[in-house]
């Protein structure tokens, strides 16, 4: 998506894909603390998730989509992330 024109039903789609991505990779920090090898395809992922979103920056009227209660949610957790390459 990169590079390219994004309309709301392929915003919907990154978002909803951010959301899941998020939620596994949390699951699997939380079941194999110990063992980050177990987790870190779900973190390649969830870094494959945000940056997708680039795609949104030359869409400026969909932003507005950015600022549901859950997104808002899943980005304040992204900056907190234990890993800083997310």
């Amino acid at each position: 998506s990169r590079g390219q024109d994004i309309d709301a039903k392929g915003l919907k789609r990154l978002l909803q894909n951010l959301e899941k991505r998020f939620n596994v990779n949390v699951e699997q920090r939380v079941k194999y603390s110990g063992e980050p090898q177990k987790f870190m395809e779900s973190e390649v992922e969830l870094d494959e998730a945000v940056c997708a979103l680039n795609a949104v920056t030359a869409s400026g009227n969909l932003y507005h989509m950015l600022a549901s209660p859950g997104i808002i949610q899943i980005f304040l957790a992204l900056v907190q992330h234990e890993n800083g390459d997310i």
